[in-house]
This record gives C-alpha cells, structure tokens and sequence, in this order.
C-alpha cells in the first residue's frame, strides 16, 4: 500500500469513527464514557478493528491473493527465527481455518 493509499485509508477510517461517536451513537458514547471512561471507547474501537480484521482475512478474495504472498514466504528462514527464539510452533500454511482463529 503506498503512502497516498494509506493516508487515503486512514482518512475513511477516521471520519467513520467520527460519525460514529458524535452522531450516530452519540448518546451510548456518552454513557459510556460517563460509566467506564474514555478507555471503553478505545476497547470498543479495538473490538471493531479485530472483527473487520477477521471479517477481512476471512474473505475469499484476500485469501486468493495471501495464497499467493505463501509462494514467497521463505518458510526454512521462519522455521529457523523461531528455533532461535525458542519457539516450538513452526509457521503452517495459510487457509481458511488457521486464520479464522
């Protein structure tokens, strides 16, 4: 992604949230800033990221083109960072059920 699709990204990302907070939910915002404080509103964006995450890697088309990022992966070089740092797990191939965890 270049720095022109990031920042255009970001942009979408930020007026979202924006909506979001100061007119659609507005009134559950404030009670729940009120309650449990500012931080409840970052734990909730952080559980909207992590789903839109996992519904992103779920998606048949992204996992089309990660199959393709896999033929490029120097998995001997993986294998041997994690023995090096301890690791007892070795990085399996992409699919469907190992990302959806």
């Amino acid at each position: 992604m270049s720095g022109f699709e990031f920042d255009n990204v970001s942009h979408k990302y930020a007026a979202i949230v924006s909506k979001v907070l100061t007119t659609e939910c507005r009134a559950e915002a404030i009670a729940s800033i009120r309650n449990e404080g500012q931080a409840s509103v970052l734990l909730a964006l952080q559980k909207v990221i992590q789903e839109a995450a996992r519904m992103l890697l779920t998606h048949p088309k992204v996992d089309e083109h990660l199959k393709i990022y896999d033929r490029y992966l120097d998995v001997q070089k993986l294998n041997a960072l994690g023995d090096e740092a301890g690791s007892i797990q070795n990085p399996a191939p992409r699919n469907k059920s190992s990302r959806a965890q």
